[in-house]
């Protein structure tokens, strides 16, 4: 997207792998829309379903919406969109959206109330909000209808768009359909489809509730890949009733036992979360919380190693318990993969391996084991002196090595190389993890 008056200049253009480009202007004055009531008449018979495009026998979607098209620098804000009979709203055919906003840049949608629709007869629903090729979106105080509701289709989607900022939204799920690159979730309630996600960049969940099966569901028609980041700060996870909590879940689909090539490299975020609560009030059944719930434990053709990240990081987090659960924990991973994962206090809460990662005052240490190579004795390990190797051990010499504090250095230069340093913290995170 290019601000009107703007002249294109020393770029440089590769034809050879750009099949087509489009440039759109700008307008530098601003479109406002401002408050409208609309009610869409609902369908008295199922017509609408038995429509077609063409001979596929496929159904089609209506465009019957507001759309904003090729154009940008938008503010709409105060509609509401509602149906006139909510007891036949599974009557109708599927629709793009209420308010669809394609090829389009700087746009601000506020204070609107929109509506959620159940599954209808052709197994297919529709969206009321509609995001597509879409550069700096801004969508605040945007609510909708039942929101814990499973039988409702999800309300949002988003295709091929960049810079999209949910805020103070309460809505049954965001989706990243077709990729997206940046996306803020912030000061949200998102209902009982959570937030599906594919693309790149950096997922910013902030102050966010999130009442699903899976916080963070990795879409697995699209590789369940997010090449990037993601960070969850503050939020609350409250598991559905009967199912089973899962931080992340990803899933691939196969052709013949072999993983589907999708053109692009599948990658699972590096992962930072911050002071989580899990409320676990409805959840009667399940003690764990699987951080990574890999969806394919049956499949004979492994997941490769390099999708999966090599740490996760989780630095402060409660369990809000029902009755019946007497010990809720995490568990890494479902089938197993070279994941590491921190700031569980010192605790293991579940079963993993390879590299740990200890995030202390805002410095991050990332220490690789070679237990093969590293051979250390116990008792320089101990630096508490509490006839023990532990965890606490490694976190009085990782202070050592932040703040050079004046504490006996030549029990904790491990290496006897006259110096405290990133060598003596692997030594004794060897000892701690093999002995």
């Amino acid at each position: 997207m290019i601000q009107t008056g703007n002249i294109l200049s020393d770029i440089t253009w590769n034809f050879e792998k750009i099949t087509r480009f489009v440039i759109y202007p700008i307008p530098n004055e601003k479109t406002t829309i401002r408050a409208g009531k609309f009610i869409t008449n609902s369908l008295n018979t199922h017509s609408e379903v038995t429509y077609t495009r063409g001979n596929s026998g496929k159904p089609i979607y209506f465009n019957r919406e507001i759309l904003i098209s090729r154009s940008g620098n938008i503010d709409i804000s105060g509609i509401t969109h509602t149906l006139s009979d909510m007891a036949n709203e599974k009557l109708s055919g599927s629709y793009y959206g209420f308010i669809r906003i394609s090829g389009s840049a700087d746009i601000l949608l506020e204070k609107c109330n929109l509506y959620t629709r159940k599954y209808n007869k052709s197994g297919r629903s529709t969206y009321d909000l509609a995001i597509s090729n879409v550069v700096d979106g801004t969508f605040k105080n945007i609510s909708s209808n039942d929101i814990y509701d499973s039988w409702r289709w999800g309300i949002v989607i988003t295709d091929y768009s960049k810079n999209l900022v949910f805020e103070g939204c309460t809505l049954n799920r965001i989706d990243a359909h077709t990729g997206i690159t940046n996306l803020t979730v912030k000061d949200c309630e998102i209902g009982s489809k959570g937030l599906t996600m594919t693309g790149s960049g950096l997922l910013n969940v902030i102050n966010t509730e999130i009442t699903a099966n899976t916080f963070i569901t990795l879409r697995a028609d699209y590789g369940s890949t997010w090449s990037g980041k993601m960070n969850i700060v503050d939020c609350t996870y409250k598991p559905l009733a009967g199912s089973e909590p899962k931080l992340f879940m990803c899933e691939f689909f196969y052709d013949n036992d072999i993983i589907h090539d999708f053109g692009y490299d599948c990658k699972f975020p590096e992962a930072y979360i911050e002071n989580l609560t899990i409320d676990n009030s409805s959840n009667t059944k399940y003690e764990l919380v699987y951080i990574i719930y890999d969806n394919n434990k049956t499949l004979q053709d492994p997941v490769p190693l390099e999708y999966w990240p090599s740490e996760i990081t989780i630095n402060g987090y409660q369990f809000m318990n029902s009755e019946n659960l007497s010990n809720p924990h995490f568990e890494l991973i479902y089938s197993g993969a070279n994941v590491s994962v921190s700031g569980f206090d010192g605790e293991k809460d579940g079963e993993y391996t390879a590299n740990l990662q200890y995030d202390e005052k805002a410095t991050d240490i990332v220490v690789n084991i070679n237990a093969e190579t590293i051979q250390q004795e116990k008792l320089l390990g101990d630096l508490d002196n509490d006839n023990k190797i532990t965890i606490l051990d490694v976190r009085l010499l990782l202070d050592v090595i932040i703040n050079h504090s004046e504490i006996d250095l030549e029990v904790m230069d491990m290496n006897n190389d006259n110096k405290v340093d990133i060598l003596d913290l692997r030594l004794l995170l060897d000892v701690v993890i093999n002995q």
